[in-house]
């Protein structure tokens, strides 16, 4: 079994030893991330919502000074929280060149009622090239 990792060079997956497991850490998901010194290839950040000016900032200055990209999906529904956030810091993450924001929506389902349910992210977690997980809230 091969376990693909982020290629930088390539700017796509390849393939990675299946004997590098990733190493979890019950911790804040960014804070303790954004001054990993080993973390040279990709960060990926998974939040329900996400509004912390300080992470934020944390996470541009890595993408920007240390070529790291960094990837943060976010719930659609809880979209309009960041990009207010963003409007407030006079940032516009379209134009960070290793910064990729991205939304995705849970299954819906409908009650025998006709009620429409929409699932939402409800986890926080940080993957850091492709072998390392943080989870937590702080």
């Amino acid at each position: 079994m091969t376990i693909r990792g982020y290629d930088k060079r390539l700017g796509a997956w390849s393939g990675l030893s299946p004997a590098r497991k990733a190493r979890l850490w019950q911790m804040s998901p960014c804070v303790e991330v954004s001054g990993h010194s080993d973390s040279g290839l990709v960060i990926a950040v998974v939040m329900d919502v996400f509004t912390d000016i300080d992470i934020f900032r944390d996470l541009q200055e890595i993408s920007r000074k240390q070529g790291v990209a960094v990837y943060i999906l976010l719930d659609q529904a809880l979209l309009s929280q960041f990009l207010d956030m963003c409007m407030d810091l006079k940032v516009h993450p379209e134009q960070e060149k290793l910064m990729t924001v991205r939304t995705i929506t849970g299954s819906i389902y409908y009650a025998r009622s006709g009620t429409k349910i929409v699932g939402q992210v409800h986890e926080k977690f940080t993957l850091i090239d492709g072998i390392r997980v943080a989870t937590g809230s702080y």
